[in-house]
């Protein structure tokens, strides 16, 4: 299965050069950017309850390890029984923050991924495929020199090139 993050991540989830105070104020950013592509709570009908379930998501998965590959680079994620599908955002930062990555390097560039709770075989999937492709291409996407988000998004097809070439790989193996 072909998983692209340019169908993950639509226009109106990519925000590049955001103004980030720190790890947290990227998670709530990017909890707003995910809530927004979910339907609403059937409970609450509400909203900030769906961006304060996701950003809690990301928390929680936080707690079980740091997300931040090294590089610059972080993957949260989380599973939401909320989420009908898998959905992500991606934003790039003016100034890099501290996210506890393995390098010790503050991070400037940031794709969260929700999935719906259980978490299943496509998160994993696309978690692995994401990681170790942005782990090892991001220098050739132009991800990080986007200005705008529609740039930004244009970049993601050279990030799905990446995964399609990693996965043919894979499948040849």
């Amino acid at each position: 299965m072909e998983i692209k993050l340019s169908n993950l991540i639509s226009e109106g989830r990519t925000m590049a050069r955001v103004k980030a105070r720190s790890k947290k104020h990227a998670l709530e950013i990017l909890s707003e950017m995910l809530a927004e592509a979910l339907p609403p709570d059937p409970e609450t009908g509400d909203r900030l309850s769906l961006t304060n379930a996701v950003m809690e998501a990301l928390v929680q998965r936080e707690k079980l390890g740091g997300t931040g590959l090294g590089g610059g680079i972080a993957l949260p994620h989380g599973a939401l029984t909320l989420a009908p599908q898998m959905v992500g955002a991606v934003i790039t930062l003016q100034q890099p923050v501290d996210y506890e990555t393995p390098d010790g390097e503050p991070v400037d560039l940031i794709i969260a991924l929700i999935a719906p709770a259980p978490a299943g075989d496509e998160h994993r999937e696309m978690l692995d495929l994401t990681s170790r492709v942005l782990s090892s291409h991001t220098g050739k996407c132009p991800l990080r020199s986007a200005l705008t988000s529609k740039e930004l998004h244009a970049a993601l097809a050279c990030v799905d090139e990446a995964l399609a070439a990693e996965s043919r790989v894979a499948e040849a193996g």
